[in-house]
């Protein structure tokens, strides 16, 4: 959460020392699949009922990132897990430049962290930012945004209506 005008990222960006994350480096050393999801509200929520659904059948999933656990204390996770559910704040995708996703799922985007991001586009393009990181884009799905956010209409995008979507429907679309 160090917002990017942080003297000490000033520092290091002068005197080039890479910055990165923990979320960068368990990617590039991870072999199990990933599935990445964000959204202004219901993150957590939507992050621990997939899982639950998931491993109701059948499949090993846990969870990691911003629901409280980083993914590099995972242990044995290539023996141990079919998916890994990353919940990703904007303040973790601001900074992410690489992601090996499965899958992704925008819950939301409303205005939100105007004080961190300074503007709503800032924001949301934060947010949209793990829609570069998907291998198969018609693993794409995003749920009601607000009407200023900018998707690039060549995506094929999976629209969940928040107001009426059932996670149990959201694992047979998955599946």
């Amino acid at each position: 959460g160090i917002k990017p005008d942080h003297w000490i990222l000033k520092e290091a960006k002068k005197l080039k020392i890479k910055i990165t994350t923990d979320i960068e480096i368990f990617s590039e050393t991870n072999n199990c699949k990933l599935i990445g999801v964000t959204g202004t509200n219901g993150k957590t929520t939507f992050v621990y009922c997939l899982s639950e659904i998931l491993n109701k059948y059948g499949y090993k999933t846990t969870t990691a990132g911003n629901i409280g656990l980083s993914p590099l204390d995972l242990e044995d996770i290539d023996k141990n897990y079919d998916y890994i559910i990353i919940e990703l704040s904007s303040f973790q995708l601001e900074y992410l430049k690489y992601l090996d996703l499965d899958m992704s799922v925008i819950t939301n985007i409303f205005e939100d962290h105007i004080d961190w991001h300074e503007t709503f586009q800032n924001y949301y393009l934060a947010k949209i930012k793990i829609l570069n990181f998907v291998k198969n884009k018609s693993n794409i799905f995003i749920g009601e945004v607000d009407e200023r956010v900018v998707i690039d209409k060549k995506l094929k995008v999976n629209r969940i209506n928040n107001k009426k979507y059932n996670l149990e429907n959201f694992y047979d679309e998955f599946v």
